[in-house]
């Protein structure tokens, strides 16, 4: 027997099989002399595999606790919320031997649990599963907070069934869960399953248990330094979004010091958008509200800005032929002065930052920024930028106003006669930085427009006057204008074009021969009128012209022209004007209005509301002041051209036609 009990040992040392126990098991009670010595064999070989079994235990207990140490130890390493479960379900599938394994979470905000990740899944159904509480295996493990196991899901009364369904198409028979808590908060469910029956044992509960708990630890570790992560972001961003406001306000603070003093020290308006781009960045210019560039700072911009050409007149837009975006940059001048607050926008291509510069309800103009994108604190230094912007174009607007003011009286004085002096006019005009020496042309033009229209021909007057250099006297509908002669006749016309394209209306614009004598003012100026008028009755409304350039028509506009005028229309009026003034007839009306119609009876006779005889009878009348020959050719030419003159010279002089008198050189009736 004491042989016997050293093999036995052994055997244990060994970790021999059950087979080799059973081995020596049969040679002892072979070899057993009596019925005492093989019961005697059969208790040392039972208690030696009660020993193994407590060993295999032990031995199974110390392979499971070195794997959950070294499971903990891998989740204490990660850090992402993804990894620590993609570890944890792989690592229960491997522990437990399962075909199957998975992890849901709890949905605090729906109050149901839902599949987070599984190993070893076969459809995708299963990887979307959701369990109300209390429903199926793991809703009732999440509610009771307790592990739980069947060995076939499918046929177990204890749980309500919601998705056989997905369970069926995984072919899962045996389930095991337990609970993942932190305190008393139960988090999610841990599973292990297989797709054939198997009875799971306690310690596999126990075991997966374990797990459990270390995986709710990990999942709450990770969540809190993925939260703690995101917070570390997080406040670095808000420091880098305080040191962007933070310089913005710097840059805020520096431009309105330099605004404050621009103001303070009368700057001049062109300096404004220089120190915009100095401190922000970027560029930056300023536009009135047709588009038109207010500086010539805009110049040395890239295409399409460097479009705008600050030389145009004061309210005609951008030049179409240069390609600029006309329409969308109005637009956005229109949506900026109806929203009184600063756009964001593209024009051209361009990202640009639009501010107004308003006065009351008036739009002045605009300080566009384009170059880089502004947040909130730059978009706010930006109007401020604009703010001032309109106290400065006031500021101008009113040295302008003053100034236009000074020289209309200048020119209103000279038209007048009330000074004409050179030694007098000259200092006074050169104090308003205009040099009258050599050759100047006075020019009157005439606006039928009214309103903005009229505003327009105005300042495209004073525009042409400072650059000119010239003096500009406007009163209603008609504007004198005087300048250097420069290119001759073509003075008049060029102004008449200009003023015509600013207004939208035709501008009749009337002018003198090129003169030196500054006393002779008064008299160009009469000449510039009655042209002015003489182009209106003509016909020849919008155009410019000087009397030179009116043929005939001149004689309206001299004493010499007149007399010669008179005798003309004596010679071949005479008879008519005499009878219409003696016998207060309407024979040289009537034929205004045939000659105006085309020689047409029934037409001239409507026009004047008489009847077709009525007319037959003047024309006959006519016919035996003039004689019959007055109806064709060189008679008929003459007469028309006398008819012409006639009008014009008493619309001129405001007379009618019975108040007209002619010379008594004629014997006719």
């Amino acid at each position: 027997m004491y042989q016997l009990g050293e093999t036995v040992l052994d055997l244990l040392l060994d970790e021999a099989s059950q087979a080799e126990f059973h081995a020596v098991l049969q040679r002892a009670e072979d070899d057993a002399a009596t019925d005492a010595e093989r019961e005697a064999v059969r208790r040392l070989l039972e208690r030696a595999g009660s020993l193994r079994a407590r060993l295999d235990t032990y031995r199974r207990r110390t392979t499971e606790l070195t794997a959950l140490y070294d499971t903990a130890g891998d989740l204490t390493a990660l850090r992402d919320v993804d990894k620590v479960i993609g570890a944890i379900v792989r690592r229960s599938r491997q522990l437990l031997g399962t075909d199957l394994a998975y992890l849901m979470l709890m949905d605090e905000h729906r109050g149901d649990t839902y599949m987070r990740a599984a190993e070893g899944a076969l459809t995708s159904e299963f990887l979307t599963v959701r369990l109300p509480l209390g429903t199926g295996l793991g809703g009732l493990v999440a509610e009771t907070a307790a592990p739980m196991w069947t060995a076939d899901y499918l046929a177990d009364d204890r749980f309500v069934h919601t998705i056989d369904d997905i369970i069926a198409a995984e072919a899962l028979t045996s389930i095991l869960g337990v609970p993942l808590r932190i305190g008393q908060r139960v988090i999610g469910v841990l599973f292990a399953a297989d797709r054939s029956s198997r009875s799971f044992a306690k310690e596999e509960a126990s075991l997966l248990s374990s797990l459990g708990a270390h995986a709710a630890i990990a999942i709450e570790n990770a969540a809190l330094f993925e939260e703690a992560q995101r917070n570390l972001r997080q406040l670095g961003e808000a420091h880098e979004e305080i040191e962007r406001q933070n310089a913005a306000l710097r840059r805020g603070a520096e431009l309105h010091e330099r605004l404050t003093a621009m103001v303070l020290e009368g700057a001049p308006i062109s300096v404004l958008a220089s120190a915009v781009e100095e401190v922000l960045g970027g560029r930056a210019f300023l536009v009135a509200p047709t588009g038109r560039p207010l500086t010539d700072h805009g110049a040395a911009l890239p295409p399409p800005w460097s479009a705008l050409d600050p030389d145009r007149g004061p309210d005609v837009g951008p030049d179409p032929s240069s390609g600029w975006e006309q329409d969308e940059l109005l637009a956005a001048l229109e949506r900026v002065a109806s929203q009184r607050r600063s756009v964001e926008t593209s024009i051209g291509g361009q990202t640009c930052c639009i501010a107004p510069a308003m006065a009351g309800a008036e739009h002045l103009g605009s300080l566009v920024f384009t170059g880089r994108a502004l947040d909130d604190a730059d978009t706010r230094a930006l109007e401020r930028a604009a703010m001032v912007t309109a106290l400065l174009l006031l500021d101008r607007r009113a040295s302008e106003d003053a100034r236009n003011r000074a020289r209309g009286e200048l020119l209103a004085e000279m038209i007048s006669g009330e000074v004409t002096d050179p030694a007098e006019v000259r200092p006074r005009a050169d104090a308003l930085g205009v040099p009258l020496h050599g050759p100047v042309v006075v020019a009157e033009a005439v606006c039928d427009a009214a309103g903005p229209m009229l505003a327009r021909a105005h300042a495209e007057a004073r525009a042409v006057a400072e650059s000119g250099p010239g003096l500009v006297h406007a009163q209603g509908s008609r504007i004198t204008v005087l300048v250097r002669a420069g290119s001759g006749p073509d003075t008049v016309a060029v102004l008449a074009r200009r003023l015509t394209d600013a207004a939208g209306q035709p501008v009749t614009v009337g002018g003198c021969e090129p003169f030196e004598r500054l006393d002779e003012v008064p008299a160009a100026h009469r000449q510039a009128s009655r042209c002015a008028k003489v182009l209106r009755l003509v016909g020849r409304t919008g155009e410019g012209a000087t009397p030179a350039q009116l043929g005939l028509y001149a004689l309206l506009l001299s004493e010499t022209g007149r007399e010669q005028l008179d005798t003309y229309l004596d010679g071949v009026l005479g008879p008519l004007l005499r009878h219409d003034e003696h016998r207060e007839s309407k024979l040289v009306p009537t034929l205004q209005a045939y000659f105006a119609h085309g020689c047409r009876a029934g037409a001239t006779a409507k026009s004047l509301y008489i009847h077709p005889n009525t007319l037959y009878q003047r024309l006959e009348r006519i016919d035996q002041l003039l004689g019959d020959q007055w109806r064709s050719g060189d008679h008929f030419l003459q007469l028309h051209l006398a008819i012409m003159l006639h009008r014009l010279r008493m619309d001129e002089e405001g007379t009618s036609d019975q108040r007209y008198v002619v010379s008594p050189k004629s014997h006719d009736q």
